[in-house]
This record gives C-alpha cells, sequence and structure tokens, in this order.
C-alpha cells in the first residue's frame, strides 16, 4: 500500500524550451506533491500576526467552539504533518501563542494534543500530561461535547479519542477503563442495522449495514461513520487498550460501517449530510483507510478518487473553503485546508516530519524578457535560465528549439528584491551570451512573500546599451524569526483594556462579522472594518473609572497576507486622549506586518480616547484596526 506522496522533488536545472515546446503532464504523484505544496503556502500566508491561526473572521459570531486554540493547533498539526520541523518559525510562533493559554474544553483539548504528539518533543510531555487530565475531566464530567451545549457528541468524541492517542503515543498512560468507555460511547451513535438492497447481479444479497451519527439516534452521515470508524480504529489499534469481551462487538459495528460507506459511497459532498462538511469527511475516510488498513471501500480506491476530487476543488490561492458564506458553518479557510492537506498527506500513517524541501519558484513564460528561478530555502539562491522567444527574435537569435538570444551580450545582472538592490554580479560583454547563469546567494531578513525581480543590461545587436527586465517573481521566506513575532505571539493577555469596563463607539461596521467589540479582544485574526463608503473612520473609547496608561499598540487590520488583500494601509492617525484641543498625529509602521507604538511620554489616567485614521481610500479596500492595546 502506498504511504502518502513524497516531499516535492528537487528539480534539476532546466532545459531552455522555446514557447510552443510541448510538456508532459504531470504525474499523479506530482501533481498531489504540487497540490500540498500549494496548500502549505496559503496557510503560511493566513497566519496572523500574533502566532495564531486564530478564528477565521466569518467565525466570530460562533458562542459554541473554542476557537481560539483549536483551529491553530489544527494547522499547526497539519503542517507538521506535511513536512515542516518543529523549528520552523511558523510552529515557533503557533506554540508560543498556544502556550499562554490554556484550554477547557474538548475540540481545542483534543486538536492541541494531537499537534503536540506531532512535534516528538519530550519537552512538550509536561503539557500534554495536563491537557490528558482535562481530556478525562471532561469524560467523567457528563462527555465530550462543545461548550454551552450540554450534550455529548460523537465529533467531540473523535476528537478526544485523537488526543487519547497522541497522549498514549507519547508515553502518557491512559486508564484502560477509559477506553473501554470510549467504545461504550460511541456504539450509541450507531444506528440500527438495515438490510442492504440487493442489485440485478445479486437479488437475493444477505447484508445489512448501519452508519453513525452526530447524535444518538440522529440520522446518519458518511463524516459521521467515519468518525465511529475511526474511534473504533484507535481503540483496536493496541489489543491491550480494550478488553477482548468487546471484540464481537466492535467487528459487528465496523463491519456494519463500512457496508454503510460501501453503499452510500461519493467522495463528493459528505453523503447523507451537510456538503459543507465536505472535506471534514473526506479526512475521516483518509482515517478509516490508515486505522482499519483498508486501500478500497468496497471496489473504490478511496485515495486516488478522492485525491482527484479534491485537486479539482483546490482554489487559485492554494486553499480550499467552502463556496457559500453562511452564518454557519462558515467558509471554514483554515480547518477546510488542514484536512485536504491531512487527506492528501495520508497523515494518520506514521511519517517522517521535518522532510519538506523548500519549492523552486520559476519565472520562464513568453511574458518576462529574463527567466529565472528561485530556490527558497532559507538562504536562497537565485539564477537566469534564459530569455524569453521574443528576445531572441529581436537580438537575431535562435528561434528554433533552444530559443538561445545568440546576440545578448551581458554587461551586468542585478538582482532586486521588494525594489532594493539585493545584489550585482558582472557580465562579460565580450562575448555572446550563452547558459551563464549569474547566481546570486541571498539571505532574506523578514517573512512573507517577496518581490524577485532581475534586469539585465546588455549591448543590442548595434552595440547600443538596453535593459531586459523579467517579471517580479513572488517567492515565499517562512525561514525567517523576526525579532517581534515571539513577542507578539505572547502579548494578548497584556493588555490594559482587558478585563476593563468601557464603552466603544465607532463611525461604521462594516458587518457582523467585524464589530467593534473585535478591537479589544485579544486577537488578531479578528478585526473591526469600518463600510466602505466611510470616508472618515473613527474609533472612540470611554471609560467612567479611567486606565492608567504609558502606551498604546495599534495593529492594522490586516492580521495576515490574505487579509492584506482586503484591508489598505494607512500612513496616519489622529489621537486625542481625553479633551486635548490638538490631536497627535501618529504616523503608522511602514511594515503593515508590524504593530505601532505610540509613547504617551509618562503614566496617564485615561478616560477617552478617539482614534481617527487619515487615509485616502482604495477601492474595494476596508479601513480597520485588528487589535488596540493598552500597556
Amino acid at each position: 500500500m502506498v504511504r502518502g506522496p513524497l516531499p516535492a522533488l528537487l528539480l534539476t536545472l532546466p532545459v531552455l524550451l522555446a514557447a510552443s515546446a510541448v510538456q508532459e503532464p504531470p504525474s499523479r504523484e506530482e501533481a498531489v506533491n504540487a497540490a500540498i505544496e500549494r496548500g502549505v503556502a496559503f496557510l503560511l500566508s493566513t497566519q496572523n500576526r500574533d502566532g495564531s491561526w486564530g478564528v477565521d473572521i466569518e467565525e466570530r459570531t460562533s458562542t459554541i467552539h473554542d476557537l481560539r486554540d483549536g483551529s491553530c493547533a489544527l494547522a499547526v498539526y497539519t503542517l507538521l504533518k506535511c513536512g515542516l520541523a518543529g523549528g520552523h518559525p511558523a510552529i515557533q510562533r503557533a506554540l508560543a501563542f498556544l502556550l499562554e493559554n490554556t484550554p477547557t474544553r474538548t475540540y481545542a483539548t483534543g486538536v492541541q494534543l494531537h499537534a503536540l504528539g506531532a512535534l516528538h518533543d519530550p519537552a512538550q510531555k509536561k503539557r500534554m500530561q495536563e491537557l490528558l487530565a482535562i481530556l478525562l475531566d471532561l469524560l467523567a464530567n457528563g462527555g465530550w461535547d462543545y461548550p454551552g451545549a450540554g450534550r455529548p457528541d460523537l465529533s467531540n468524541t473523535q476528537v478526544a479519542a485523537l488526543g487519547l492517542r497522541a497522549a498514549h503515543a507519547a508515553g502518557l498512560s491512559v486508564p484502560k477503563a477509559t477506553w473501554g468507555e470510549l467504545v461504550g460511547l460511541t456504539l450509541r451513535y450507531q444506528e440500527r442495522p438495515v438490510e442492504i438492497p440487493g442489485t440485478a447481479l445479486l437479488p437475493r444479497e444477505k447484508r445489512r449495514m448501519a452508519g453513525f451519527s452526530y447524535e444518538p439516534e440522529g440520522k446518519a452521515t458518511a463524516s459521521m461513520t467515519t468518525a465511529g470508524l475511526t474511534i473504533l480504529g484507535i481503540a483496536t489499534e493496541d489489543p491491550l487498550r480494550v478488553d477482548h469481551r468487546f471484540d464481537v462487538q466492535i467487528e459487528e459495528a465496523r463491519a456494519l460501517a463500512l457496508n454503510w460507506l460501501e453503499q452510500h459511497y461519493s467522495v463528493e459532498g459528505n453523503p447523507e449530510g451537510d456538503g459543507s462538511w465536505h472535506c471534514y469527511y473526506l479526512y475521516g475516510l483518509e482515517r478509516v483507510g490508515a486505522l482499519n488498513g483498508i486501500t478500497k471501500i468496497g471496489a473504490h480506491d478511496w485515495y486516488l478518487d478522492g485525491a482527484a476530487q479534491l485537486l479539482k476543488e483546490q482554489r487559485d490561492d492554494g486553499g480550499w473553503r467552502n463556496d457559500d458564506d453562511p452564518p454557519w458553518p462558515w467558509p471554514l479557510m483554515t480547518a477546510n485546508t488542514s484536512f485536504a492537506l491531512l487527506f492528501l498527506r495520508k497523515a494518520t500513517l506514521p511519517v517522517i516530519t521535518g522532510q519538506r524541501r523548500e519549492p523552486l519558484y520559476r519565472l520562464e513564460g513568453p511574458d518576462s524578457d529574463v527567466w529565472l528561478v528561485v530556490d527558497g530555502k532559507q538562504s536562497w539562491t537565485m539564477w537566469i535560465t534564459g530569455f524569453a522567444p521574443v528576445v531572441a527574435g529581436r537580438f537575431g537569435g535562435d528561434k528554433s528549439a533552444s530559443g538561445v538570444p545568440a546576440n545578448v551580450r551581458v554587461q551586468a545582472v542585478e538582482w532586486w528584491i521588494d525594489g532594493e538592490l539585493a545584489g550585482k554580479v558582472a557580465g562579460d560583454p565580450a562575448r555572446p551570451w550563452k547558459d551563464d547563469r549569474y547566481p546570486l546567494k541571498f539571505q532574506p531578513k523578514k517573512g512573507g512573500t517577496l518581490e524577485v525581480e532581475c534586469r539585465v543590461s546588455a549591448l543590442d545587436p548595434s552595440g547600443a546599451p538596453c535593459e531586459l527586465r523579467s517579471k517580479p517573481l513572488g517567492v515565499r521566506s517562512d525561514l525567517v524569526l523576526e525579532p517581534w513575532m515571539l513577542e507578539y505571539a505572547r502579548d494578548a493577555a497584556s493588555s490594559a483594556f482587558r478585563g476593563q469596563e468601557f464603552t466603544i463607539t465607532v463611525s461604521s461596521e462594516e458587518s457582523q462579522f467585524h464589530p467593534k467589540g473585535d478591537l479589544f479582544d485579544g486577537l488578531q485574526g479578528s478585526s473591526w472594518w469600518a463600510k466602505q463608503d466611510d470616508q472618515e473612520p473613527w474609533i472612540r473609547v470611554e471609560s467612567v473609572k479611567g486606565l492608567h496608561l504609558k502606551e498604546l499598540w495599534l495593529s492594522p487590520a490586516a492580521s495576515n497576507e490574505r487579509w492584506r488583500k482586503d484591508c489598505a494601509v494607512f500612513d496616519e492617525v489622529e489621537l486625542r486622549i481625553n479633551d486635548a484641543k490638538v490631536p497627535l498625529v501618529v504616523r503608522m509602521e511602514s511594515d503593515w506586518r508590524l504593530k505601532t507604538k505610540v509613547a504617551l511620554g509618562k503614566p496617564m489616567l485615561v478616560r477617552k480616547l478617539e482614534l481617527r485614521v487619515r487615509h485616502t481610500p482604495e477601492p474595494g479596500k476596508y479601513v480597520g484596526f485588528a487589535e488596540i492595546e493598552g500597556r
């Protein structure tokens, strides 16, 4: 059985090809690896300023999910399973964020156990023991459910089982009685067996099936049937976990559920359930295959079918999400992308983390005069691979298969990163270019997507100087742990506004998903946005008792690269404190990822503060703040 695609293969130096050359289509493994790389890049681009994946902005109306830690831990687990090392800056930032808070509910606790277990780091064992105790207490107090729901459900029970599995694998002791109780709870969610209708070929076929439901006595769905099978697989993974008197009951339940999946088999939607949980269902199917050692559901190769479906559904930005934008269950950008990647990576099977190779970034097309490649490791290497065929035509070169412009005489090659000159490599104008690479090593100093541009100073066929330029090529820099990153991850509880009573008034609110209360919730993943037609956005905060402050910290609404596309950057803010007649003009940090510190000079009692944004409206973009903190 194939145990999942390998990390992306290191590509060899390219051979120059004409624009009309026919390339072989990628193999299935290559296509899956490319999808995984794009999905990982999407998750990295959506990590918030405080190191979290926090909450998807659309999820802010929910009161029943423990989202602060759950979403972040799920992303950490996914990235580790996709090959990121535990020392990767994204993982370190997220861990700093998670360890500043102790979850108290099933989802966040179970998924965090899952994530810490994937680190294989003995230093996390104490934290995992603490989380295991919380899970066991939740079971003792009535079962595994969502905060405020007051009733256990199979989805949370599955998350708890995954957490227990991670704790056991880390060497922690899970009471044998807990495994038995887990099985007993799970079987309550299986529907009563019914006969499978016979087929034309087998009209007298006598088989029965029984799926699992979200609540006892509920309607069976594919996602919950995979959840039930997952739990039974975990319970029997180690023969010492469950008393053997359960064996016959478990095997019968497993056979009935597998028959149900075969009868309702599809990799589209969520058979018999809400299609919004499609990716969740597919990841459940992956766990069923891994824990039960099966490569097929009936005659269907679940991995080949599911992988093909997910490749069709991957968005242009590399992520997966629901098409609509309902109040429930939201687009689920982080969760659906994680579930899709975990399916593609066959994450339930043992894999070695830390083996992901950074991709090669290529720019080799007819619309870029200069062709180049960037090897995006911790220290970048970039080089020229050739010129577009149109350049060969202009310079009198061979326009056959090689496309080599024989008369380009290179004087110098400049490499520009984010609009700044990173390095210059001398050429040799005395001879025509053939296959010189003009490589440059570059050490990124900041994270995010940086634009690489190559400018070639050359002599045309007449001997006159000219310049050839590549198009800008976006290259991700994810291996730089900048000084502010861990600091921001630990800031959530340090604001003077936390736990204080004050009144917030704003000029406008874009929607219920970007309310004013998000300005002071301690999370960078949620934010207040003013309406697009609000020409002078402002915020007023008033407190009867007042707050003693010596500085303010302002965080722009764009807390990650994805939201940067929706949120405008502004240069200045007018700040009035108490009844000051003349406002203080605050210059915002030029790097939108950073918070802007406003020093008040000396500690002062602040009863009222007002912020007014000075900005030039940008069509289609919003103005707002992710967080206002006081120190």
